[in-house]
Parts: structure tokens; C-alpha cells; sequence
């Protein structure tokens, strides 16, 4: 099997694994009915590890952003419905998180998490770092994409030696601080 990185092609597709080319994947745990349709019973013989990242790690869980026009005729019930949809009842997960439990992805609602059943070996490391308040919600930043193209572009430059870490993070913290600064 090869590596999950090689050298120019920085990024594998995560439905590539299962056709048995890529030995690793660092992934979210929303692509694993993929992953799970594409292995077939080979599934069971897939391991997740958190990554290591020392006494202080933390990372960011991807989150859903539901609004309601403040021009609506219709706010109360709209506001009404966005409640429903989320908000977990007698014990039950939420509906999003019946949802995103069918599509193999979690909420970041830990009352959502323990109303699910037991997570199996792939969601256990995510739902562990939501228990532990180690996942992050996304924060809901007008400029989220714009920031993400940046962070993944110079990812790129580094981990393909274009360009020094220390330099670029910096930067790259700069402009994150810049835009940030500028619209809040």
C-alpha cells in the first residue's frame, strides 16, 4: 500500500481508500458511511486513532449554521422550527443529530452524543474529544472560506517544502488576524 501523501500530489481523495491504493487517511468522521460502503465487511479491520498532539491539543468540529431572516413575517415559528430541528427531547437525540448519525457524522452537541447509541471504533476518538471539550465549534465567520482557502493553500506550500513553517505560519497568522480585525 502507499502512503497517504505523496509527493507532488499533496491530497488523496478520502474514496480512494477503499479501493486498497492509500494505507491511511486523516479524515473527518462524516466520510465514514463511504468508507464503510467501499470496504464491505474488510470495514471491521479499519482503526481510528486520534492524532497526537500533545498535552494541550484541540480541533475544531464542523458545525452547522441554521438562521432565520429578521424580515421574516414568520420569525417566531421559524426560530420555532430551528429549536426543534436541534434540540435534543426525553432522551432522544436531536433530528439533526438523527440525521448526521445516519450519514456517519456527529454533531458537536454532547447531549446529542449521549442520547446516540455507543459510538463504534470510528466515531469513539470524535465523540471522546466532544466529551472532553476538546472539539471546537466552528466559529460562523462571514470570511470562514475565504480563511480556509489561505490555511489550505499554505499548508500546501509547506508540507511540500515550497516554503518555510515557521515564516508561513506567521504570515498566515497575520492575515487570519487582519481579516478578523477588519470585520470584528
Amino acid at each position: 500500500m502507499n502512503v497517504a501523501i505523496r509527493s507532488p500530489c499533496l491530497s488523496i481523495d478520502a474514496y480512494d481508500f477503499p479501493a486498497g491504493g492509500i494505507g491511511m487517511v486523516i479524515m473527518a468522521n462524516s466520510v465514514e458511511s463511504e468508507i464503510r460502503d467501499g470496504l464491505g465487511e474488510d470495514f471491521e479491520n479499519v482503526t481510528v486513532s486520534p492524532i497526537p498532539m500533545g498535552e494541550d491539543w484541540r480541533t475544531l468540529q464542523y458545525a452547522f449554521f441554521m438562521g432565520v431572516d429578521s424580515l421574516s413575517t414568520r420569525t417566531k415559528a421559524a426560530w420555532d422550527l430551528v429549536r426543534y430541528l436541534n434540540e435534543p427531547r426525553d432522551g432522544e437525540p436531536s433530528c439533526v443529530a438523527q440525521m448526521l448519525d445516519g450519514m456517519g457524522a456527529l454533531t458537536a452537541s454532547v447531549a446529542d452524543t449521549t442520547a446516540l447509541p455507543a459510538p463504534d471504533e470510528f466515531t469513539a476518538p470524535y465523540v471522546e474529544a466532544l466529551a472532553d471539550e476538546r472539539a471546537i465549534s466552528q466559529p460562523n465567520v462571514m470570511q470562514a472560506a475565504e480563511i480556509e482557502r489561505m490555511i489550505a493553500r499554505t499548508l500546501e506550500e509547506v508540507i511540500g517544502g515550497a516554503a518555510d513553517p515557521e515564516a508561513s505560519l506567521s504570515a498566515l497568522n497575520g492575515e487570519v488576524e487582519d481579516i478578523l480585525f477588519e470585520f470584528y
